[in-house]
C-alpha cells in the first residue's frame, strides 16, 4: 500500500529529529510551512502539518530553551506586545522567537492575542479584567 507523499514527508522529518538533528528538522519544517500559503495544500494537509510541528516543538531543544527564558517574562508582564519582546531575547533571532511564540500558543503554553500588527502575549489561563 502506497502512502501519500505528504505522509511520507512527515515521516521523513520525524526520522530526522529522532536521529537528534533538531536544527535540520526545524529548518525543513519551517521551509515547508512557508510554502503552505495559498490553495495548493489542502486543509487536511495543513492540519496534519500543524500536528507534526506541534509534536516537534514539544521536544525541540530550541523551543524549550526560549520558553524557559520567555515564560517568566510574559508572566511578569502580561499583555506585553510580541513586537516588544524581541529586545528581551537578544540571543535569538526574531524568526526563532516567532516560531516559539506561535507554537507556544498552539500548545497552550502561552496565549497570543492579535492586536494591530502584533500580538499581545499572556500567560496560560490568564484572563484580563
Amino acid at each position: 500500500m502506497n502512502q501519500d507523499p505528504w505522509s511520507v514527508f512527515c515521516n521523513e522529518i520525524k526520522q530526522i529529529w529522532q536521529r537528534g538533528d533538531y536544527d535540520l528538522a526545524r529548518q525543513e519544517l519551517q521551509r515547508i510551512a512557508y510554502g503552505m500559503v495559498g490553495n495548493s495544500v489542502t486543509q487536511e494537509q495543513k492540519n496534519q502539518f500543524t500536528e507534526v510541528m506541534k509534536e516537534f516543538a514539544k521536544i525541540d531543544p530550541l523551543y524549550q530553551e526560549i520558553m524557559a527564558a520567555i515564560l517568566p517574562y510574559i508572566t511578569e508582564n502580561p499583555g506585553i506586545m510580541q513586537s516588544k519582546i524581541y529586545t528581551q531575547l537578544p540571543h535569538w533571532s526574531q524568526e526563532e522567537v516567532r516560531y516559539v511564540l506561535y507554537f507556544a500558543n498552539e500548545l497552550g503554553h502561552i496565549q497570543r492575542v492579535k492586536k494591530g500588527n502584533s500580538y499581545k502575549l499572556l500567560p496560560p489561563g490568564y484572563t484580563e479584567a
